[in-house]
């Protein structure tokens, strides 16, 4: 976002800013982060432009998957568990991302967004990734680090998991219902062993 904003000569945020604005896609991130007098008057559709081009040549410069997260992945996938990704990002971003950063086969479905499906927190998309995987959502764990993705796991009827370890503080994961806050990307295993038995 700072490499589009530099591109139209506005000011850019610390790293540490973009935390309260990330989660609801690139067109929403690009509409947070530019001054609230640009907003109303500049133009948006080439801020998005430069953000979009910018994150496409460099999709994952700094970005790493949270320590334990690979092993858990790899391990309920061995076990059989169907995995997804659903993400507010463009879906060719969020395909090239799990590529880049995490292990091939583990997936059974990644989805980003696409045209006419809404964003999260509607649960459409939801739905989608559960049907393409043959799964139910109450026998689903959602798991995500904002309050977006607990709405979303709760519109869907699937369990809501917060991760300590994300971008937005515990305290706005329990206020949006999540039925569980882990602090380990192992804690999963217990959830999913908690709901067979």
């Amino acid at each position: 976002m700072n490499t589009a904003l530099r591109m139209a000569g506005l000011p850019v945020h610390p790293t540490e800013a973009y935390r309260g604005m990330v989660g609801w896609g690139l067109r929403r991130l690009a509409e947070a982060a530019v001054p609230a007098d640009y907003a109303g008057n500049g133009d948006m559709d080439d801020i998005y432009a430069h953000l979009l081009a910018a994150y496409k040549e460099n999709p994952v410069v700094y970005t790493r998957p949270y320590e334990g997260v690979v092993e858990v992945l790899e391990q309920l996938s061995d076990s059989g568990c169907s995995l997804g990704v659903l993400s507010n990002k463009s879906h060719d971003l969020v395909v090239r991302i799990v590529q880049l950063c995490l292990p091939a086969g583990v997936f059974d479905e990644v989805r980003g967004v696409r045209p006419g499906t809404p964003h999260k927190p509607d649960p459409s998309g939801v739905r989608e990734v559960l049907s393409i995987m043959g799964s139910r959502p109450d026998e689903s764990l959602f798991v995500g680090d904002s309050a977006l993705d607990i709405k979303t796991a709760i519109a869907v009827g699937a369990v809501p998991v917060g991760v300590s370890w994300g971008f937005r503080p515990v305290a706005e994961l329990k206020d949006a219902g999540a039925a569980f806050i882990i602090d380990n990307p192992h804690e999963i295993k217990e959830i999913i062993t908690s709901m067979i038995s």
